[in-house]
């Protein structure tokens, strides 16, 4: 088993658990991305990475991506792509800026 640079468990929030409109791929993936937050609560994986991590392309993370940040206001969380052609995505929880 190949071994990567994240945290034993991922949290998935009550209302991302039980949200109608996500699918289980989506909880997943937010999974392995509370898996891969730093010290200052920053997520700097790529879409690269999670499409290793999770065996997906780049462009099937890219939409569940968008997904989570079109649903994510509404759960208290968003979800954005930084700048300079980076795709590593950019997290803010309960007032905590996750970048």
């Amino acid at each position: 088993m190949k071994k990567f640079d994240s945290a034993y468990y991922g949290i998935i929030p009550t209302p991302l658990r039980h949200h109608d409109k996500l699918k289980s791929t989506h909880k997943l993936i937010y999974a392995e991305i509370t898996a891969c937050l730093n010290e200052d609560g920053v997520c700097t994986r790529s879409n690269h990475y999670f499409s290793k991590v999770l065996h997906m392309s780049k462009g099937t993370i890219s939409n569940y991506m968008k997904d989570l940040r079109k649903h994510g206001k509404k759960l208290g969380f968003t979800i954005r792509v930084r700048g300079s052609g980076s795709r590593a995505p950019q997290f803010r929880k309960d007032g905590l800026d996750l970048r």
